[in-house]
C-alpha cells in the first residue's frame, strides 16, 4: 500500500511539474519600466517626460515620451515583452 501511495504521489508531482512548466512557458515575461526607458533613450537621446503601459497592434507596449536633445518631443513605443522599439515618432 505504501508503494502504491508513493507511486501516486510521484505521478502527481511529475504532472504538476510538467503542467506548471507549460503554464510558465505560456506567460511571457515582460521587461520593466527602467529597461523600457533605457531602450527608448538609446533610440532617442533626451529627457524622459512620461511613461505609460498600453496595448497597441495586439502587443503590450511601453509608450515613452522624450524631449529630444534636438528639440522635438518624441513618443517611443517599446514592446513590453521583447524590448524591441516598434516606433519612434515626433509627438504633436
Amino acid at each position: 500500500m505504501t508503494r502504491k501511495f508513493t507511486t501516486m504521489l510521484a505521478a502527481a508531482f511529475l504532472a504538476s511539474s510538467v503542467l506548471g512548466g507549460v503554464a510558465l512557458a505560456q506567460a511571457p515575461k515582460q521587461i520593466d519600466v527602467q529597461e523600457a526607458i533605457r531602450i527608448a533613450l538609446q533610440k532617442v537621446p533626451g529627457t524622459v517626460k512620461e511613461v505609460d503601459s498600453d496595448h497597441e497592434r495586439g502587443r503590450s507596449v511601453f509608450e515613452v515620451e522624450i524631449w529630444s536633445k534636438a528639440g522635438p518631443k518624441y513618443e517611443v513605443l517599446v514592446d513590453a515583452v521583447t524590448g524591441e522599439v516598434l516606433e519612434a515618432r515626433i509627438d504633436d
